[in-house]
């Protein structure tokens, strides 16, 4: 999948997926600096895009916002 646009389609409809199916719900928060707030589900979708971007874009450096020491 070397169409960065397809791939980026395709990889935020599975995130939203993922998202969607806890609409509504209450959601753990986790505090992380003074006014950064996370949960679980942030993490767990960025893991999932980044996993996806390193399995169809090995070369490309990632950069994310949720989990920087996970990789």
């Amino acid at each position: 999948m070397k169409d960065y646009k397809k791939f980026a389609v395709w990889v935020s409809k599975q995130a939203g997926k993922a998202l969607m199916s806890h609409y509504g719900k209450t959601q753990k928060l986790q505090y992380k600096i003074k006014t950064n707030f996370t949960t679980k589900l942030d993490k767990q979708n960025d893991v999932f895009i980044r996993k996806e971007i390193i399995k169809y874009f090995p070369d490309h450096n990632i950069y994310s916002e949720e989990g920087k020491d996970l990789f």
